[in-house]
Formats: structure tokens, C-alpha cells, sequence
């Protein structure tokens, strides 16, 4: 089930423009689009890879050692999420809110946070190796001294 959105599934309107292309992450993803409670998507471990989820809200989701590689996350709400440990690496977060999530050790490497909104975010541990950081609001409660 790669590629486009399949299903009529929506969640607050919104639709990812393409699944994932592990058809485990594929399924969890449809799964909590077509819920009816308003708890975070349960993504730990998974692989997105291929995925296009700009503009999702995904407010206290857990994607704890998620592979997130090159994923197309511009505009979307990870407020309070976890995402420590996750692959990050060359994601575009233009205009992402990530405020008061948890980045511990991720990898953030080439990730492009353009305007994006990082207020409280806990990023120790975390790589910014080549991260594009112009216009977003670098308000960290945490960052290892390796990061300044």
C-alpha cells in the first residue's frame, strides 16, 4: 500500500499526500487517521520512509526511534511529541511546530528546520550536523555542549 493515500481515511480533515512505504508503518498510519480518539499515532520504531505527512497534526504522537528519513514533514504539529532517537536526517520541518517535543539523540542531520517553532524543545544528545536552522525560534531547555 506504498504511494498515495489509498483510503477515504482523514483525521481533522487532513490526509498524508503519500504512505510510507513499509507497509507496517503504511497500516499503523491508516489505522490512527481512521480512529475516532484524539490520541497520538504510536509510530515507535517505525519506518516512514517515503512518506509525505506535511501539515499532519501529530500532537503527543510517539515516534521514539522512528526512521524518518527524508520525510516530507513541512507544516505539520509535533507539539509534545517524542521523538527521541529518531532519524531526522535531511527531513524538511519548514514551519514545523516542535514546541516542548523531545528530541533526545536524534538525528537531525541536514534536517531543514526553516521557521520552524522550537520553544522548550529537550535536543541533547541530538546531531544538527548541516541543519538549516535560518528563521526558527531556537528556544532549547536542552542541547549537549557537542551541538553549540
Amino acid at each position: 500500500m506504498a504511494g498515495k493515500m489509498m483510503s477515504s481515511g482523514t483525521r481533522n480533515g487532513w490526509a498524508p499526500r503519500a504512505l510510507p512505504a513499509d507497509p507496517v508503518a503504511s497500516e499503523r498510519l491508516q489505522e490512527w487517521l481512521l480512529a475516532t480518539d484524539e490520541q497520538g499515532l504510536d509510530a515507535v520504531g517505525l519506518d516512514f520512509s517515503g512518506a509525505d505527512l506535511s501539515g499532519g497534526s501529530f500532537r503527543e504522537s510517539w515516534f521514539t526511534d522512528a526512521k524518518l528519513t527524508n520525510v516530507n514533514l513541512a507544516g505539520a504539529d509535533f507539539y509534545r511529541a517524542d521523538l527521541s532517537g529518531a532519524n531526522l536526517a535531511g527531513a524538511s520541518l519548514i514551519r514545523t511546530n516542535l514546541d516542548d517535543a523531545v528530541l533526545r539523540g536524534a538525528n537531525l542531520d541536514a534536517a531543514d528546520f526553516v521557521k520552524a517553532s522550537l520553544y522548550g524543545v529537550d535536543a541533547s544528545d541530538a546531531s544538527f550536523r548541516d541543519a538549516r536552522l535560518m528563521g526558527a525560534s531556537p528556544f532549547w531547555t536542552r542541547v549537549s555542549a557537542e551541538q553549540t
